[in-house]
């Protein structure tokens, strides 16, 4: 009998560990893996001047950073925030001896969700994983303060 009981307590013992290593696994996946939230961007061969002398592209965007309302708080967002404008940026702003930029649209530009770009757009997509998802959670409680 003892030696049914011992039997018993390392089944549960195994049983709970098994639990464990399948939770970890799922939040695992979800953290780094699953897409929470996705949207895109169109890029279109619509160019705006922007009046701006330059000699390269960075040029162009560095100017655009640090003179455009909201674009200039991008440092302060979380990482995965500025790549994505950086990507935008890197896609849409070009120097031909002045500033020049590609007009674009989409949900993050407070348009309405784009399902799909026209065959002539560049398309860049937008996704929100886990990991992000917790970066935002924290950079809204942060700023909140």
């Amino acid at each position: 009998m003892n030696l049914n009981k011992r039997g018993l307590i390392g089944g549960v013992l195994i049983l709970i560990i098994l639990i464990i290593i399948v939770l970890i696994a799922l939040a695992s996946y979800f953290y780094f893996f699953h897409v929470f939230y996705e949207t895109k961007v169109c890029i279109t061969d619509k160019i705006m001047d922007l009046n701006l002398s330059c000699s390269s592209d960075d040029q162009c965007i560095d100017s655009i950073e640090a003179g455009v309302g909201q674009i200039s708080k991008i440092g302060k967002t979380p990482e995965f925030i500025r790549k994505n404008v950086e990507v935008i940026l890197e896609s849409t702003v070009y120097c031909n001896e002045e500033c020049k930029i590609n007009e674009s649209y989409g949900e993050i530009f407070g348009e309405g969700k784009v399902e799909s770009c026209e065959d002539n757009e560049k398309e860049v997509l937008v996704q929100v994983r886990g990991s992000e998802g917790l970066e935002l959670i924290n950079y809204f409680r942060g700023t909140k303060k």
